[in-house]
């Protein structure tokens, strides 16, 4: 009876928590996502950055033809154009010049 009694003892103990190995391969998961979404973000983050420059040297490209097709549209006659400059007259004789360089379009 003695035996009986300790092999349904045995059976009523429950286990319970995590073993160390489940908490590592857990743990070796988790950094695994982890890495793989840092991974995605960077590259994403990065892309966009590089989408953004071009639209801008895009964008200001398209307003400086804009500026120059309506400057030079209008102009009686164009005396100079040199590698960072344009001279013209307007309709009404006065001189206009439109000048740039790195960054900055003048208008004179």
């Amino acid at each position: 009876m003695n035996r009986h009694k300790n092999i349904t003892m045995k059976k009523n103990i429950k286990n319970t928590g995590y073993t160390l190995v489940e908490i590592i391969i857990a743990i070796q998961i988790f950094f695994l996502v982890l890495t793989f979404g840092y991974t995605i973000y960077f590259f994403g983050y990065k892309f966009l950055m590089q989408w953004e420059e071009k639209n801008d040297l895009l964008s200001n490209e398209y307003m400086i033809k804009k500026i120059l097709i309506n400057e030079l549209g209008k102009a009686k006659s164009i005396n100079r154009i040199s590698a960072n400059s344009i001279d013209y007259i307007n309709p009404d004789y006065s001189y206009n010049n439109i000048s740039w360089s790195e960054n900055k379009l003048l208008l004179n």
